[in-house]
C-alpha cells in the first residue's frame, strides 16, 4: 500500500528519528508524540548507563551462564576427582569475584575471564629451523 492508501484508511506513519547517542548511553521508545508539523514520531528517551547496568551487561550475565554451566561439578555425585573438583571451586570463585575485581567496567574488552578447568593450554608452535645450505636439485 502507498502512503496515500494508508491515509485514506485513517492511518498515519510514525516517523523514526532516533537521537544521537554517545558512549555510555542507550535509548528506549516511550510511545509516540505529535510534533509541531502535525506528524507523529517515536518519543525516545536517552538514558545514561550507570555502573550497575554496565556491570550487569558486561560481567554478571555471562558470569551467571558460566556458573550455571558448572553447577553439576559441585554436586556430591559428580564424577570429578578431588583435585578436579577443587579446580572447579577455584574457577567458580574467580567468576563470583569478577564484579569486585572490575568495579568500573565500561566495555566487555575490560574483563579478563578466568580460565576454565576444562580449557586446553595453548601449545607453543615450534619455529622452523632455517637451512643455511640450499638443498641440491635431485635432477
Amino acid at each position: 500500500m502507498t502512503d496515500e492508501q494508508f491515509a485514506a484508511q485513517g492511518y498515519q506513519p510514525v516517523l523514526n528519528n532516533p537521537p544521537t547517542l554517545t558512549e555510555g548511553q542507550r535509548c528506549q521508545i516511550n510511545g509516540w508524540i505529535k510534533n509541531g508539523d502535525g506528524d507523529y514520531e517515536w518519543n525516545y528517551e536517552v538514558i545514561d548507563l550507570d555502573q550497575n547496568y554496565l556491570t550487569n551487561l558486561h560481567i554478571r550475565h555471562q558470569r551467571d551462564i558460566l556458573l550455571n554451566d558448572t553447577d553439576w561439578s559441585m554436586l556430591p555425585d559428580s564424577p570429578l576427582s578431588a583435585d578436579d573438583k577443587a579446580a572447579y571451586e577455584t574457577y567458580r570463585q574467580a567468576l563470583r569475584d569478577l564484579p569486585s575485581v572490575y568495579p568500573e567496567v565500561k566495555s566487555p574488552d575490560d574483563v579478563t575471564w578466568p580460565t576454565a578447568p576444562w580449557a586446553y593450554e595453548e601449545a607453543a608452535i615450534p619455529e622452523e629451523e632455517s637451512d643455511s645450505e640450499e638443498e641440491s636439485d635431485p635432477e
